[in-house]
């Protein structure tokens, strides 16, 4: 709230850096608390928490600034206030904290997260983070520090100028952020965001004319062609792009990644033309999978998830065309 904070407004502040008044860490604990119970109360209890977004940058929306050093220390704190609260009043589930849910998993990695892991290891839960400073294998160093505990990318969009047909150049920069993020050890991606009224970029997967019409963008189309095949307990296998299409960390090029199913029977198969040109494809699957009845679905720039016939595979192969600005997924099962 505004009287919690030292410029006593909602917005984060912008250049100045609005931060948390000295001395309420408490206060911000119990005001937590309170929504805690409020939820409760009304049949919808709150499963996950992180106590701030992205508190390592200059907002002018609703939110606050803390240094490392800050969010550490309040982290700690309302912790321990949530602990003591859950043990008097254990009607009220305790959430598991999402932590620390910064703007740059760069610095996350390189400062935010070995402190707050140092401080207070046993009460992150779970450690999120946005992806909006996309320098290098961030998510490889992300996974090396949080270790075993459970990595969620928490936030990302692609917030650039996109006047290309139904945003599917937008819907490509999706695809480019969550192959990486998975391929370097993420465990979650989640979108942002699902409906917004209509955006100079990609930051929707809805757009929406608000009670009059809506329009699903080719964000939409391939997020959901993503998901649809992928199933609770599938874990992420090896994949590797050779040849000439072949390119590093968040260049353009085509991307891939793959998905198993905890019993072994399933492999998805993520392929993503991130380019303005097409791309000849010889796509090879390792045992058992060699010889299988292949199921294909395609979103591009004429397609939206859009199945294709089913094929079977060659030893193991399979040759095909994949569009500029297309997704494929491959589904094959034992």
């Amino acid at each position: 709230p505004p009287w919690m904070k030292t410029h006593n407004d909602a917005s984060g502040g912008g250049k100045d850096k609005a931060t948390l008044k000295p001395g309420l860490e408490l206060e911000v604990g119990e005001y937590i608390w309170a929504f805690l119970v409020h939820m409760q109360k009304n049949g919808q209890p709150i499963d996950y928490l992180s106590i701030a977004n992205e508190p390592d940058w200059g907002h002018d929306q609703p939110g606050y600034f803390l240094t490392t050093e800050q969010h550490t220390r309040l982290f700690v704190r309302i912790a321990e206030y949530l602990d003591e609260m859950s043990r008097r009043h254990p009607e009220v589930p305790s959430p598991k904290l999402v932590a620390p849910n910064m703007l740059s998993p760069v610095d996350t990695a390189n400062h935010s997260l070995p402190a707050l892991l140092g401080a207070a290891a046993d009460q992150v839960d779970v450690v999120g983070n946005h992806d909006y400073d996309r320098r290098g294998h961030r998510w490889a160093k992300m996974r090396e520090v949080a270790g075993n505990k459970p990595l969620w990318m928490t936030e990302a969009c692609f917030n650039g100028v996109d006047k290309s047909p139904g945003l599917i150049n937008s819907a490509g920069e999706f695809w480019l952020y969550m192959t990486e993020a998975f391929n370097e050890g993420v465990n979650v991606w989640q979108a942002y965001d699902w409906v917004y009224p209509p955006r100079q970029g990609g930051e929707a997967l809805i757009h929406l004319n608000w009670g009059k019409s809506y329009t699903k963008t080719k964000i939409y189309h391939g997020f959901r062609q993503w998901c649809a095949l992928l199933s609770p307990g599938m874990h992420v296998v090896g994949s590797e792009v050779t040849g000439p299409f072949a390119t590093g960390i968040g260049k353009p090029g085509v991307k891939s990644s793959s998905f198993l199913s905890a019993d072994g029977t399933k492999l998805v198969i993520q392929i993503a033309a991130v380019q303005d040109e097409d791309a000849d494809l010889s796509i090879r699957i390792d045992k058992p999978f060699t010889a299988t009845t292949v199921r294909q679905w395609r979103t591009g720039k004429d397609e939206d998830c859009t199945e294709l016939p089913r094929t079977t595979l060659r030893d193991g192969r399979l040759d095909t065309r994949l569009p500029a600005r297309a997704m494929l997924t491959i589904s094959v099962e034992r």
